[in-house]
């Protein structure tokens, strides 16, 4: 979103109408659109409601963000369960087969036992492994953007800041506005 930054740090920097600065995060689907959305249905009220408003909105995009996350985290969780589950399976075959033949195929039953309980193994932690360092990837990159949303975010709440007790719009005023701006 540098576009959008470099397009709404010129709006905030000329004290812009806030309905301006509006139309152009509508323009941009990112997480900062989103937040910076919510913050301005807020402008003109005490900077303590645009504060919930950004941090709610924030949360918001923060689970968002975090659904994919989640089933990578469960993924290397439950699959390794799941590998030992198998291996307990596998050996408890081994064991059962050898407990009821005789003779020499004994070893072949025990060792077909052990080769189910090895593959399970190395199923579960093959996918296990490969999504924990997927997860905490993606965990760093989530951490990453929402450091730099709050870099960016401090001139523009000085901006919303800048309307408190002047303008009070609601949404409604908002979407009008991005409207009669389409339809120019």
């Amino acid at each position: 979103p540098r576009r959008l930054l470099h397009n709404v740090e010129a709006q905030v920097i000329s004290k812009a109408d806030p309905r301006a600065v509006y139309a152009l995060c509508c323009r941009n689907r990112s997480a900062l659109s989103r937040v910076m959305q919510a913050a301005l249905f807020k402008s003109g009220r005490p900077m303590s409601e645009v504060q919930s408003a950004l941090e709610s909105a924030k949360e918001n995009e923060a689970n968002r963000l975090y659904g994919p996350v989640r089933l990578l985290v469960l993924a290397a969780a439950v699959t390794p369960l799941i590998g030992l589950l198998g291996t307990v399976v596998g050996m408890i075959e081994a064991f059962m087969a050898t407990a009821s033949s005789v003779g020499i195929h004994k070893a072949e039953m025990l060792s077909q036992g052990i080769y189910t309980a090895l593959v399970t193994t190395c199923a579960g932690l093959a996918v296990a492994i490969p999504a924990a360092i997927l997860a905490h990837w993606y965990e760093g990159k989530i951490q990453k953007l929402f450091y730099r949303m709050d870099q960016k975010l401090v001139n523009f709440t000085a901006y919303l800041e800048s309307l408190e007790g002047k303008t009070r719009l609601t949404p409604t005023h908002f979407r009008n506005y991005v409207k009669q701006k389409n339809q120019k």
